[in-house]
């Protein structure tokens, strides 16, 4: 998982600097979607509360943190985190389509994430990384 994380660390550096290298900043790009009406469609789609979906995003990715999911137990499986991953990315897509800045997006990635009450410290349990194919579709990202 530590190298899973480091490798999409690797590739949103190289998002980033190819971004700022042809003159695109996060600051000059609007955003698809407002990052609450994202928050709006996965709460839909999952059942969770707003506090515990947090979602953070660019014109190239994604980024969502499910935060003291009932997944995060430890007789739960990474593959049952992905059957979950799914219907985000659903959401997601759902919410995006037929925006023009829906083009640009590269990637989803969702952590799931154990915070203790009233602690600035959280502890990412598990991730899981979707990326865009040569269709436009998104694809469940297996290292």
């Amino acid at each position: 998982m530590l190298w899973r994380r480091c490798a999409l660390i690797a590739f949103l550096g190289v998002s980033v600097a190819w971004a700022s290298g042809i003159g695109l900043t996060h600051s000059q790009a609007a955003p698809a979607v407002p990052d609450i009406e994202i928050e709006q469609s996965i709460t839909s789609a999952t059942g969770y509360d707003t506090n515990a979906v947090e979602v953070a995003s660019n014109e190239f990715q994604i980024v969502v943190a499910i935060v003291n999911s009932d997944l995060n137990g430890p007789l739960i499986t990474h593959r049952d985190r992905e059957a979950e991953a799914a219907k985000i990315v659903e959401a997601i897509v759902a919410v995006l389509k037929g925006n023009p800045a829906y083009e640009k997006l590269l990637a989803i990635h969702i952590d799931y994430v154990s915070r203790e009450p009233q602690a600035n410290h959280s502890h990412v349990v598990d991730a899981v990384d979707y990326r865009r194919n040569l269709n436009g579709s998104f694809d469940l990202h297996r290292t």
